[in-house]
C-alpha cells in the first residue's frame, strides 16, 4: 500500500549560524571525561583520548563511526603498567596508534601503541625525569620506523625535552634539552615536520621569556631559535603547536599583544617576516588560545578558551593576510560546551574539535561545525529529536534511541531502510538524484517525519 505524507505546521525550516553547530560525542564519565584534543580520523573512524573518565577515572581510549555511530572503549588507564591522564592525539602507522600518557613505572609518563581495534596494547617507553617527564601533545613521525616528540618537563634543566624513538621502543635518544635563553624552555603542542627539519614552540625562555619557535635537523643538529616572542608587540606563552603553509608559520600566544589575551602571528621560516595578524579583545573576537589553526583555501579556523560574553570560548575564522576575521560561533557551557581547545579536524567541509568542559554532563564534548553556506536544520516541537544538513550528509540526532529510518520519494514510495539502534546517525544522499525526499524515524512511540531537499 502506498504511503502518503503530509507534513505538519509544526516542521519549521530555516537558515541560521548556530544550524551549523552540533554535538559529536558527548562525555558522561564512563564514556570518558576532558577530551585530550580533537580525535585522529582514519577510515571514516575516529579515534581518541579522555584525560580523565572510564572505568579508574584515569582517562581512556574510544572509537565512534564518523556518522556517530558504534561508539566504543578501547582501552582503560590504569595508572603504573599502561599511564593515566593520556596527553594530545593519536599519530597513527597503519592499523597501529601512538600516543602518550601520564603514569607509568616512574610517573613521569608513557609512550605507548594499540591497534585500532583496541587489542595489542604495548608500553614502548617509561619516562624517569633524566630522559623527560610529562609528554606534550602527540608524536610525530619522521620516517616509517622513527617517531620525534617533545616532554614539558624533565631533562638536565628539568624544562623539557626533545627526543626521537623507534616505533619498537628501541633506539630512545634525547636530541635536546630545553631550559636556557637559547633553547627557550617548556616545549609545546606537536612538532612539524618539513623536508628533514623539525619546527616547534616554547612556552618559556628565549629573550626576553616568553616562548619562543624553533627549528632542528631530525638529527639533532643545527637547532636555531627562529623567533623570540615579545610581550606586547609578538605576543607570548605560545602554548600549542603552529602551523606550516608554503614557508609561512601560523600561530598564537595564549597571552601578549596590545590587550594581554593572545594574538594571532605569521613568520617565515628563516624567522623573517613577522607579522602580528590579530589582537585578541575578549569582547569582540575572543581570548587566550589554546589551540592550532586548520587551513581551508585562504582562511585559517581557530578557537580561543575563553570570551567576554558567555566566557566560554570562540570558533572563528581569519584570512591567511589577518582581515576577514568572523566570529561562527560563541560556546555556551552546558549545551554546547566549554572551554575549547587543541586542533580542528576538517573532513567534507565540517570541522570537528574539543571542548574540555561543558556539555549536559559537564564532562566536555566533541563538537562538530559545518562550513558550508546552504545548511538547514529542521526542527519539530519534540525537543528530543533533530534532524539537520550539512552538505550532502543528513544527520538525525535524538534524546531518545532512534530505531530505524525509513527513506521515501516524494510520491511516498519506499527507496531506503537503516535499521539505527543509537540516538545519533548520518546519512550520505551523493548517490540520491536531486529532488525533495521525505524520512521517517522512529523513536519509541513516536515516528518523525521531515523533509529533505537534495539540489
Amino acid at each position: 500500500m502506498k504511503k502518503i505524507f503530509l507534513f505538519q505546521l509544526f516542521i519549521m525550516f530555516f537558515y541560521c549560524a548556530n544550524a551549523q553547530f552540533a554535538k559529536f560525542l558527548e562525555f558522561n564519565g564512563t564514556n570518558g571525561s576532558s577530551p585530550c584534543d580533537a580525535p585522529t580520523l582514519k577510515d571514516s573512524i575516529f579515534y581518541g583520548m579522555t584525560s580523565q573518565g572510564g572505568a579508574n577515572d584515569l582517562g581512556l581510549i574510544y572509537r565512534i563511526n564518523i556518522n556517530g555511530t558504534n561508539y566504543a572503549k578501547l582501552l582503560d588507564f590504569n595508572g603504573t603498567n599502561n599511564g593515566s591522564f593520556p596527553t594530545g592525539y593519536f599519530t597513527l602507522k597503519d592499523t597501529d596508534m601512538y600516543g602518550m600518557a601520564y603514569g607509568g613505572i616512574n610517573n613521569k609518563g608513557v609512550i605507548f601503541k594499540i591497534k585500532t581495534d583496541g587489542t595489542g596494547y604495548s608500553k614502548l617507553f617509561d619516562f624517569n625525569g633524566t630522559n623527560g617527564a610529562t609528554p606534550g601533545s602527540a608524536l610525530t613521525f619522521i620516517s616509517d620506523t622513527v617517531m620525534c616528540g617533545t616532554t614539558e618537563v624533565g631533562g638536565i634543566n628539568n624544562e623539557g625535552v626533545l627526543f626521537k624513538i623507534k616505533t619498537d621502543g628501541t633506539g630512545f635518544t634525547k636530541l635536546i634539552d630545553f631550559g636556557n635563553i637559547d633553547t627557550g624552555s617548556f616545549p609545546k603542542g606537536a612538532l612539524i615536520l618539513s623536508g628533514n627539519i623539525l619546527y616547534g614552540v616554547t612556552a618559556n625562555g628565549g629573550s626576553p621569556g616568553p616562548g619562543t619557535i624553533y627549528k632542528i635537523n631530525t638529527d639533532g643538529s643545527n637547532f636555531t631559535q627562529i623567533l623570540d616572542f615579545n610581550p606586547v608587540s609578538k605576543g607570548s606563552y605560545p602554548n600549542y603547536s603552529i602551523i606550516l603553509h608554503n614557508g609561512t608559520l601560523f600561530g598564537m600566544t595564549l597571552h601578549g599583544g596590545t590587550n594581554d589575551k593572545g594574538v594571532i602571528f605569521k613568520v617565515r621560516t628563516d624567522g623573517s617576516s613577522y607579522t602580528k595578524l590579530l589582537d585578541f579583545d575578549d569582547v569582540n573576537n575572543g581570548s587566550y588560545p589554546l589551540s592550532s589553526f586548520v587551513l581551508d583555501g585562504s582562511y585559517l579556523y581557530g578557537t580561543t578558551n575563553s570570551s567576554s560574553t558567555l566566557n566560554n570560548g570562540i570558533l572563528f575564522k581569519i584570512d591567511t593576510n589577518g582581515t576577514g576575521f568572523v566570529k561562527l560561533f560563541e560556546f555556551d557551557g552546558i549545551n554546547k560546551g566549554n572551554s575549547p581547545f587543541g586542533r580542528l579536524i576538517l573532513n567534507n567541509n565540517i570541522l570537528y574539535g574539543a571542548a574540555n568542559e561543558g556539555g549536559a554532563n559537564n564532562k566536555g564534548l566533541i563538537f562538530k561545525y559545518g562550513l558550508s553556506n546552504d545548511i538547514k536544520e529542521i526542527k519539530t516541537t519534540n525537543p528530543k529529536y533533530n534532524i539537520y544538513q550539512i552538505n550532502s550528509e543528513v544527520f538525525f540526532e535524538s534524546d531518545e534511541i532512534i530505531k530505524n529510518i525509513n527513506i521515501y520519494d516524494i510520491n511516498g514510495k519506499l527507496l531506503n531502510s537503516y535499521i539505527v539502534n543509537n540516538k545519533n546517525y548520518s546519512i550520505n544522499t551523493n548517490k540520491f538524484a536531486k529532488g525533495i525526499y521525505i524520512s521517517n524515524a522512529t523513536t519509541g512511540n513516536t515516528t518523525h517525519t521531515s523533509k529533505i531537499t537534495i539540489k
